[in-house]
């Protein structure tokens, strides 16, 4: 059955910036639209310290819980895969890039993994993500625009191996640009260092039981259709309680373990995509840079415990939420567990079955 769900007219507000494929200028390019500035929040504790607050499950060490969070930018495309270490992030975020390929932004806090990637090049949304997760950008370079808005208009750590920066290293077997990887451990020993480490700003995320009176139907399987030959399926698995992921039919896999990938939630948020203007040229082909409005609000869909929940997404910006509304207003609650967000344009029609 198809799911055709209404869209929000949303204002855009993400911060653009003219490049071209060499290096940032040396003096400011103009931006259409003024950078709007943010004072630092005082820290939010975490409710329960012994509650993971981007998952809601228990962990052994409140220690965990309170460390900066880490965003590693993963690639998607086939010569990336087997991707590893995605297995282990507490929130993987899936975007449009261009070409009709789509990137990660792999969220740790809780676990951590010795081998993440491959890590490749940052994107002009990952400039609202890493304000919504308050973490440590993780990257290996970006096109001139997008490099030039990181360097001047974010305050947020990142970690960028085209500047030299520490805590990379070249996988055995793998070939450029698909070679770079990362570690947890390593990157929050550089934050220590660097005096970046610090408990989450943001409130933590909202998780609990489903209110029985909110309209929810059965969804055995859900398809993602990004592009033609990119369909991403969520299957309902009865035996283990959690959507499996696959690409145009087959399996995607965990380069560690072997085991397809998984989550317990997949979010699927509706927002604004258009090509960014002034542009930003993102490699050889002229292919332009999506600005994804995330300031902002519209239609989401939670996938859950077999369900589909429509619902609405909201984040007012740095220090604040993203918040999840039911039908009838009220807070959309997450199941205890790993989440996948899916940002989609907004005229992306879901499949459901």
């Amino acid at each position: 059955m198809d799911s055709k769900l209404a869209r929000l007219s949303v204002i855009t507000v993400i911060l653009l910036a003219a490049c071209t494929p060499a290096a940032p200028p040396s003096t400011p390019t103009p931006t259409r639209t003024p950078r709007p500035t943010f004072t630092a929040i005082p820290a939010t504790p975490t409710p329960d310290p012994n509650i993971c607050p981007l998952t809601g499950e228990h962990i052994p060490d409140p220690a965990l819980g309170q460390r900066r969070p880490i965003i590693v930018k993963i690639g998607n495309d086939s010569r990336s895969w087997p991707q590893s270490g995605i297995y282990k992030a507490d929130i993987v975020v899936e975007h449009l890039a261009e070409g009709g390929i789509t990137r990660f932004d792999a969220v740790y806090l809780c676990q951590g993994f010795s081998a993440i990637g491959p890590v490749r090049s940052a994107r002009l949304v990952d400039v609202p993500l890493s304000y919504i997760f308050d973490g440590i950008l993780v990257h290996v370079g970006a096109s001139g625009g997008v490099l030039w808005i990181l360097e001047h208009e974010t305050n947020f750590p990142r970690l960028n191996d085209w500047r030299g920066d520490p805590g990379f290293y070249l996988a055995e077997g793998r070939v450029r640009p698909y070679s770079t990887f990362t570690g947890t451990a390593r990157v929050w020993e550089i934050a220590e260092d660097r005096g970046w480490q610090k408990s989450m700003q943001v409130p933590p995320l909202h998780f609990g039981a489903l209110d029985p009176l909110v309209l929810h139907q059965e969804a055995s399987e859900v398809t993602i259709p990004y592009f033609f030959n990119n369909r991403v399926t969520w299957e309902w698995d009865v035996g283990s309680s959690k959507y499996l992921r696959s690409v145009n039919g087959s399996p995607l896999l965990e380069a560690a373990t072997g085991e397809q990938f998984s989550a317990t939630n997949v979010l699927i948020l509706w927002a604004e995509h258009k090509p960014a203007d002034p542009p930003v040229i993102e490699d050889e082909n002229n292919q332009l840079s999506l600005e994804i409005n995330l300031w902002s609000r519209g239609d989401a869909v939670l996938l859950r415990d077999g369900y589909l929940i429509s619902g609405q997404w909201a984040w007012d910006g740095p220090g604040t939420r993203l918040s999840l509304f039911d039908s009838n207003g009220n807070p959309l609650p997450l199941a205890v567990g790993k989440t996948w967000v899916q940002i989609v344009p907004l005229t992306l029609e879901i499949e459901t079955d």
